[in-house]
């Protein structure tokens, strides 16, 4: 025999202690009647570790969505599984927080949108058909509620492509899909990175988008950001510039206007010691620069790589 195992020897009946180990026992059975006649019968015994959920990553969501969780997939106990939400660990209290519950039946955890963000240890009890009960943790992570960092305006000048870097989004849970509800501009959305491509056929003015962030637990944000399309540069500034050599000059100021800012100035001609400096945005001759005459090209290129020359 078996320590644990027993029966009763006038009605048979089979006694599991608690303290046996989940495992598969093999007994023998012998009935003897009243003439002394015995028959025996091999029997198998299962004893079922109790029910558990096996450990799993924390579950995570992101507030202000309602979420249900799918029903977790169980192990051990003996026919169908209940679920109840408890205050703490032994399951001696009951749960008083609001906005969890539990689906007695499947075990889907559902969390309201109401829930503030933080991290909650879950307490779960499962109880098996033969009413043996057992606790299992969980951890809800609940992420802030997800918003635009840094993204108003996007500006950009006429006849030029320009695409902007990822955008940037506080809160939200997991991977993010990003989606722009087009109100004719054309511009188009990077899925992955929310990156902004702003076609060469915007014309000047202003343009409105409406982009839509979607992270992995279905929260979902929008933002109108507005497209801001700049004319073509202009540029002016002296048309001569006269010195003597050995003494170095500087012109007067370039005057640059439209177009989006920064700028930045090149002076292109092949002259040796004949400079701009994009700052001041004044041509210097320098006092090395040998007598003669030359044709130098004043080029602005502005922050979209749009042009002009003087």
């Amino acid at each position: 025999t078996i320590a644990g195992i027993s029966i009763n020897p006038t009605t048979g009946e089979l006694r599991i202690d608690s303290t046996l180990a989940s495992n598969d026992y093999y007994e023998s059975v012998t009935i003897t009647d009243s003439l002394g006649y015995k028959e025996t019968i091999s029997i198998l015994i299962r004893v079922n570790a109790k029910a558990t959920i096996p450990s799993t990553s924390a579950l995570v969501t992101t507030a202000g969505i309602t979420t249900v969780f799918a029903a977790p997939t169980t192990t051990g106990g003996t026919g169908a599984i209940t679920f109840e939400l408890r205050g703490n660990a032994t399951g001696t209290t009951a749960e008083n927080r609001s906005g969890f519950s539990i689906n007695g039946v499947t075990g889907e955890l559902t969390v309201q949108s109401t829930v503030p963000a933080d991290t909650y240890t879950l307490y779960i009890r499962l109880t098996d058909s033969l009413g043996v009960s057992n606790m299992k943790t969980a951890t809800l992570v609940v992420n802030q509620v997800m918003r635009f960092s840094g993204l108003e305006t996007v500006t950009s000048t006429v006849g030029r492509t320009f695409t902007t870097g990822a955008l940037t989004i506080l809160g939200g849970s997991g991977s993010r899909t990003f989606s722009t509800t087009s109100l004719g501009s054309g511009a188009t959305v990077n899925t992955n990175t929310g990156a902004i491509t702003l076609p060469d056929t915007l014309a000047v003015g202003l343009h409105y988008e409406t982009i839509t962030v979607t992270d992995a637990s279905g929260a979902n944000s929008e933002t109108q950001i507005v497209i801001q399309i700049n004319q073509l540069p202009t540029l002016s500034g002296p048309g001569t510039l006269t010195t003597t050599r050995g003494l170095a000059k500087l012109s007067t100021a370039f005057v640059a206007t439209l177009g989006t800012q920064p700028y930045t100035f090149t002076v292109t001609g092949g002259s040796r010691g004949i400079s701009i400096n994009s700052s001041t945005r004044q041509v210097r001759v320098a006092e090395t620069t040998a007598a003669g005459t030359y044709i130098e090209t004043v080029t602005l290129t502005d922050a979209r790589g749009a042009t002009k020359q003087e």
